[in-house]
């Protein structure tokens, strides 16, 4: 599309897919009321890159690291009333692991048998503590993700899914800057600028 629609950028976060009226209130404690807003709410870093290592490599007491591999089985305990794990058994080509979730019960229904899985975490006591997970393809665990200004109510990860949807309107941004001004001074276009800040191809990339 040549033509910016700066309008677009003023509609409601309900527009996006996923946005309901609990998920707009939470936002509006963050003071994300539109597009624009999502668009313009900066991360303040990226993720460090974390090897990707194969389950028989993993060793204990590593930086994080990555895993990929296939759901076998999941299950759920409850050593406490303010306590819950979820456990899933992940197998990739050179064996298997079990991953762990502290307190996210609603978990266990997405980790069916079979679902494809992608986790940054440690090795601890033998069983891989997950820190950030994808399913079938995400990109929580992608290197240089960024981390946003987040709350309790609305995760880091919640927020990554929802730029997302909301990328493409960067494209609606008028570009203030004549085209011969930002060529001369090696700028580049506000839309690619912000596109560069919510997925950049590496760190400088995010931070320049």
């Amino acid at each position: 599309r040549g033509m910016a629609r700066p309008e677009q950028l003023d509609r409601d976060l309900e527009s996006l897919p996923g946005v309901g009226p609990v998920v707009k209130k939470n936002l509006a404690k963050l003071g994300l009321y539109t597009i624009r807003d999502l668009l313009e709410h900066r991360p303040h870093r990226y993720e460090a890159a974390a090897e990707e290592v194969r389950i028989a490599d993993l060793l204990a007491g590593e930086e994080e690291v990555a895993i990929a591999g296939e759901v076998r089985k999941t299950s759920v305990r409850r050593p406490s009333r303010r306590l819950s794990i979820v456990q899933a058994r992940i197998a990739d080509e050179s064996g298997e692991i079990t991953a762990v979730w502290f307190n996210q019960v609603w978990l266990a229904e997405k980790l069916l048998p079979g679902t494809r899985v992608r986790l940054r975490g440690q090795l601890k006591r033998n069983e891989f503590t997950v820190r950030s997970y994808d399913l079938n393809g995400s990109s929580a665990t992608a290197d240089f993700a960024p981390v946003y200004p987040a709350s309790e109510d609305v995760t880091v990860k919640k927020l990554r899914e929802l730029v997302g949807k909301a990328l493409p309107h960067v494209r609606d941004f008028p570009d203030f800057l004549p085209a011969r001004v930002a060529e001369q001074a090696g700028l580049p276009s506000r839309a690619d600028a912000l596109h560069a800040l919510h997925r950049p191809r590496d760190e400088q990339d995010g931070e320049r």
